[in-house]
Parts: structure tokens; C-alpha cells; sequence
């Protein structure tokens, strides 16, 4: 017998118990497609970006083979990833600031975080996380982002697999770890940035 009052619990009975294993085998089925469709946004934000970048280019190159430049001052346009951070706040009706970090996730991911990126795409990573590496990894330095990114993401698939899912907190306490031992003075010089720019939020 099937019972059929959902997709979750559409699976084989036993004795007249539902079979737990089919159970469990369905939720762990729905959280890899989770984190899949969050994979799935973070390539479209940074598809975005590529796309208002192209465009923005293609109208400059026009205005200057017409010979009348930019008819915006610089100062007036945005940038391709304001656009995109826009264009995902009235998408998907996220506020300005997730949407932003979708962007800056999503474009580190894809130009700068290979290993996080192969994570993500396998579905191995819950979004919201990902956004968190991803935000927190654009502040290391380009000469020890790899060896960060390495320490890192195995770090937390591994505390995934046993069960633990990292806080923001967490993620922040072991890139600055991992950044202190690769390299101590960048380690002062990304504390030094993140003080600058980080505020409390209430949520």
C-alpha cells in the first residue's frame, strides 16, 4: 500500500508503520534539492552581474562610435552589481541587504572560490552558508584566499556530515583563524577592515 497525502510521505508501509528509512531518504532527497535551487540562485545573481556588465559596455561602445559619449555622468550609474542586487530585491522580494550578499556570494563563487563553488554545486552546502563563506572569504587577500577557502569549506562540510551546522559567528571565528596562520599581518589588516564595516543588526 502507498498512501498519497503528500510528496514527503508517498513511500511504502509496513505492517501498517510508515517505513522510516524511506522516510528519511525523502527529507535528505528534499534538503540536497534545497541547497541545488539555492546553488541555482547563486549562479543567476552572478549571471546577472556578467549580463549588466556586457550591457553597460555595449551601450558605452555605442555612445562613443555615435560621438556623443555617456549620456550619465559617472557618478549617476550604477554598477553591474547594484543593478543585479536590484533587480533581485523586486525578483524575488528579498531586502536590499540579502539581496546584496547574494551578488557578492554568487560572484565569489563563480570568479574567485573554486572549491566552494564545486561544494555548492553538488548541493553539499546549505545556501545560507554558502552567502556566509562566500561574504566573509571576499575580505581575505587573493594570495592566501585559496589556502582559506581549502581549510575552510573542508572544515565545515565535515561539520555538516556530523550533524552541526555552523553559525555566521563560527564561519567569521574560523576564517580569521585560518587567515591568521596563513598570513598574521593580513590577518590585522582584514580584523582592521572588518571593524570598519561590520554593525549590529537586530533581526
Amino acid at each position: 500500500m502507498v498512501t498519497t497525502t503528500s510528496a514527503l510521505f508517498a513511500v511504502p508501509e509496513s505492517l501498517g508503520m510508515v517505513d522510516m528509512e524511506a522516510v528519511s531518504e525523502a527529507a535528505r532527497a528534499a534538503t540536497l534539492a534545497q541547497n541545488r535551487a539555492g546553488a541555482t540562485r547563486l549562479e543567476a545573481a552572478h549571471v546577472l552581474v556578467e549580463q549588466f556588465a556586457r550591457s553597460a559596455q555595449a551601450q558605452a561602445e555605442q555612445a562613443d562610435e555615435a560621438g556623443a559619449g555617456s549620456r550619465r555622468p559617472a557618478y549617476a550609474r550604477l554598477d553591474p552589481e547594484a543593478r543585479a542586487r536590484d533587480h533581485l530585491v523586486a525578483a524575488c522580494q528579498l531586502t536590499c541587504w540579502h539581496a546584496a550578499r547574494l551578488v557578492t556570494a554568487g560572484t565569489q563563487i563563480h570568479r574567485r572560490l573554486p572549491r566552494l563553488r564545486s561544494t555548492v554545486d553538488r548541493g553539499l552546502l546549505p545556501e545560507q552558508l554558502a552567502v556566509d563563506i562566500a561574504c566573509r572569504l571576499a575580505e581575505v587577500p587573493d594570495a592566501i584566499v585559496s589556502a582559506v577557502e581549502d581549510e575552510v569549506v573542508a572544515r565545515f562540510t565535515d561539520d555538516l556530515d556530523g550533524g552541526d551546522r555552523p553559525t555566521r559567528n563560527a564561519v567569521d571565528s574560523a576564517i580569521d583563524d585560518a587567515v591568521e596562520r596563513h598570513d598574521p599581518a593580513a590577518a590585522q589588516d582584514a580584523a582592521a577592515a572588518a571593524a570598519a564595516t561590520r554593525s549590529v543588526r537586530f533581526r
